[in-house]
């Protein structure tokens, strides 16, 4: 049971990073997020996520896990990061190749084509009633 506080808070702070990340990328979804720096458009809610996020990350780990795993505890740390880095990945890739989907001449991209499924996603079938 003495592992629920730490394993709940941890949660809570990679979802709360993730959250603003998610921010960001909603806020301007054909713009790259930058690695290494605060991207241009920036909300007050993502900022307020990332320091909360954060904050809990970095209680959990010197509270809870450092006095018990000492120099590992860096892992969970690590972990807690990874959807969020993971996310600003993906969405940097995607605005790369649309990008380079609107350079090329005739083609369109209208975020309906799901990559490399070979259809729409406005041609899924309709349920009975639906027009």
């Amino acid at each position: 049971m003495t592992e629920a506080l730490p394993i709940t808070l941890m949660l809570v702070g990679a979802t709360l990073w993730l959250a603003s990340v998610l921010v960001v990328i909603l806020a301007a979804p054909d713009e790259k997020v930058p690695w290494n720096r605060n991207p241009r458009h920036g909300r007050g809610m993502s900022f307020l996520l990332r320091f909360l996020g954060l904050g809990t990350i970095i209680f959990t780990v010197t509270a809870f896990l450092r006095p018990v795993m000492g120099y590992w505890s860096a892992i969970p740390m690590v972990v807690a990061f990874a959807p969020a880095f993971l996310a600003i990945a993906m969405h940097n890739a995607t605005v790369t190749r649309r990008a380079s989907l609107a350079q090329r001449p005739g083609s369109h991209d209208d975020g309906l084509t799901l990559p490399g499924a070979g259809g729409r996603l406005d041609d899924a079938p309709r349920r009975r009633g639906e027009a």
